[in-house]
């Protein structure tokens, strides 16, 4: 992945250098990082004309997932992946 790209994902996820397949993905990825009280039934019909239900699901977990992990990382102090992690408080050793 080059600079460039994680670029355009950050600061431009909807123009055009991203097809309507990958646009829907990073709206979903919004929604559920975001205010997940937004996902209502036009978003999930936005994602039936890009997705199978399966990958729907699929793609929702992922998100989650990686949602999850960066808020849980960022309770450690940590930004960057691959960094050595002691828990708070705990005795190294």
């Amino acid at each position: 992945m080059t600079e460039d790209l994680v670029s355009a994902v950050r600061n431009d996820p909807q123009g055009e250098r991203f097809d309507e397949r990958e646009k829907a993905a990073f709206r979903l990825a919004d929604v559920i990082a975001g205010d997940h009280h937004k996902a209502k039934d036009a978003l999930y019909d936005d994602m039936r004309q890009h997705f199978s239900e399966r990958e729907i699901v699929t793609l929702g977990w992922r998100i989650s997932i990686f949602v999850g992990y960066g808020r849980f990382l960022a309770t450690l102090g940590m930004d960057t992946v691959g960094e050595a992690c002691p828990l708070p408080g705990a005795s190294v050793g």
